[in-house]
Formats: C-alpha cells, sequence, structure tokens
C-alpha cells in the first residue's frame, strides 16, 4: 500500500505527540511516587496481569504506573484505574469526536450559541473576529480608537478567542491616564495587540468573592465539573466535581500556568 507524502507526515507528527505526552505523564507520575509511595503489599503478578487483560483491547501492555499510584491513594484495588496517557489518547479519541470541537472552540461564538445562558458569562466589552472589531451585540465598530476610550473600567481583560488553552493568551490591561488608552503593567499597549492579533475578546475584570479569595486572591479560581455523556443513553452523568486555583501572584487558575486542581466530594466540600 502506498502513502501519500502529507499521510505520512501526519503519521510522525502524531507519533512525536504521542512521545511528548508520554514524557509528560510519565514525569506527572513520576511526582505522585515520590508523594505516594507505592503500596507494594497491594499488588501481585496475577493481579497486573488483570489490569493488563481488561485494558488488552485498548493497549497491548497497558502501563502499571498510574494503577499502582491510584490504587495505593485509594488504598484499594481498581482495575479501571486507567492511565492518562492511555485516556489522552485512545479512549479520549473515542468518547469526544474532535471533529465537532470547532463549533465550540471560539469564545467569541459562545453568547450567540449560548444565548439563554449568556448572563452568565462575563461582561464583553468588544470583540474581535478575523481582524473585524464588534461590541457586545455583534454590531460593527468602524472607530475602534474612539470606542476604547469611552470605556470607563480601570481594568480589562483581553483573551485569545482561539487556541486560548490553559491560560494561554490572557492578558490584563489597565487604563492609562495620559493617553485614555490601556496597557499592561511591562508596558504592552492594547494598539500593539491590535497589530498582533486578529480574534479575541475583552471583558470587563471579574471580582472573585471572599471565600473563593481565600484559595488566591491574586487569581479568579474557579469551580469545574467534569461530567460524560453516554454513548448508550446521550445521559450527562457528572464524574467528578473540582475548584481550580492559580498560583500565588498569578492571575489565572490555569494548571499549565502553575494553577493547581482540588477534587470536591459530592456535597461540594474539599476531599481528602
Amino acid at each position: 500500500m502506498k502513502y501519500k507524502a502529507n499521510e505520512i507526515i501526519t503519521f510522525g507528527l502524531m507519533q512525536m505527540k504521542r512521545v511528548n505526552y508520554k514524557r509528560a505523564y510519565s514525569k506527572i507520575i513520576g511526582r505522585m511516587m515520590k508523594n505516594n509511595p507505592i503500596n507494594k503489599s497491594l499488588f501481585n503478578k496475577e493481579l497486573e496481569q488483570e489490569y493488563r487483560n481488561k485494558w488488552f483491547p485498548i493497549s497491548r501492555k497497558a502501563p502499571l504506573d498510574s494503577f499502582k499510584v491510584y490504587s495505593t491513594i485509594h488504598n484499594k484495588i481498581d482495575l479501571n484505574f486507567v492511565s492518562d496517557y492511555l485516556y489522552a489518547f485512545q479512549i479520549k479519541g473515542i468518547l469526544s469526536d474532535e471533529r465537532y470541537n470547532a463549533y465550540y472552540s471560539d469564545k467569541n461564538l459562545y453568547e450567540n450559541r449560548l444565548s439563554q445562558y449568556s448572563h452568565y458569562f462575563p461582561k464583553v466589552l468588544f470583540r474581535r473576529i478575523n481582524g473585524v472589531f464588534y461590541d457586545k451585540e455583534y454590531k460593527h465598530i468602524y472607530d475602534i480608537e474612539s470606542y476604547v476610550k469611552k470605556i470607563n473600567n480601570e481594568s480589562i481583560v483581553i483573551k485569545a478567542s482561539v487556541d486560548s488553552a490553559g491560560g494561554k493568551g490572557v492578558l490584563f490591561f489597565n487604563k492609562e491616564n495620559t493617553h485614555n488608552f490601556y496597557a499592561t503593567n511591562n508596558g504592552y499597549t492594547v494598539k500593539q495587540l491590535f497589530k498582533a492579533q486578529s480574534n479575541f475578546v475583552v471583558q470587563e475584570r471579574l471580582i472573585q468573592s471572599r471565600d473563593m479569595a481565600k484559595l488566591n486572591e491574586t487569581s479568579i479560581n474557579s469551580i469545574r465539573v467534569v461530567t460524560y455523556r453516554s454513548v448508550i443513553d446521550n445521559k450527562v452523568i457528572v464524574v467528578q466535581s473540582l475548584v481550580r486555583r492559580g498560583e500565588k501572584n498569578s492571575l489565572v487558575d490555569n494548571w499549565h500556568s502553575g494553577g493547581s486542581i482540588i477534587s470536591l466530594n459530592a456535597i461540594g466540600k474539599i476531599a481528602n
């Protein structure tokens, strides 16, 4: 069978991605092992083989490290514990069809496509879609500089509306008294951003509640609910609830930006 050049390149890139992911997950599991040494009394050769037999349809040799770490942490054996690496590639791809991701991956379209929930989103001051400026109601802005000078907010948040996972592309701007415009603490101005980016959303800066501020006062900490939609009957099942908090002095709570994740139990309290 002959393969086209673009197919070979795509395959090679996917293999590289797999290797990098595997290394990243291995480092995380390695750190977890240091904090939670494996309880060797829980495991034996027969159990390890039983685990690999269970996951054989997904992987010919399922890694045991995650299984041992999670079993140790919970102090019980559960063959359903799966490695993050296997989930990220084999399983997630089956449960979540990435062909549909583009529909909800643009932050500028949230209020339009989820209009019945638009009051839950941070207030939008203006937005830019493919180089064109629009206001909150998606009406064309013809003179953006005059529009920005009329904004009274002391500080604003500008987010890349696409490819912004992990807190990437989130910037905080403060109003400059001299020019009645906005700039970051290190002097990067909104005008410079306009020249550099064609897709972003500009929102008011949120003030979090006292209770959430106790977790980290500089960032906007958030609660995330992990759900699974059954492939059998389409019912949505709550798998886990989490609190995300930012690193000290950080403005965002994303894990890849130094934040941490805290599990909540079934009644909404911090889990062990």
